[in-house]
């Protein structure tokens, strides 16, 4: 398997958990549910969000947690507290166990 440039770039990968809105960087509302980005994935949103961006909010499956992956160029001292300007995020459900949603 070929190594993207990004994955060159930024190899070191971390998932956490979405604690809250994330359709726009300065709501901080709870989040109740996702939309579709078709380059992000299932962004986490809060109604408001949705109806603003004229998207249906999807509810998020019983049991699932919606998770934030991100990359770094450098390793992060933990615990990761923000996330680099110049990562790579993506956003998609996770069982209890961590697993993805899907997969």
């Amino acid at each position: 398997m070929e190594i993207t440039e990004e994955q060159a770039n930024h190899p070191f990968v971390y998932n956490a958990q979405a604690a809250a809105c994330l359709n726009f960087l300065a709501c901080d509302n709870d989040i109740a549910g996702t939309v579709s980005n078709p380059v992000m994935g299932e962004v986490p949103s809060c109604q408001r969000c949705a109806d603003t961006t004229h998207q249906t909010l999807k509810p998020i499956p019983s049991g699932a947690v919606p998770m934030i992956r991100f990359t770094s160029a450098t390793e992060l001292p933990e615990p990761v507290v923000s996330i680099p300007s110049d990562s790579e995020v993506t956003y998609f459900l996770a069982n209890a166990d961590g697993t993805e949603v899907g997969k």
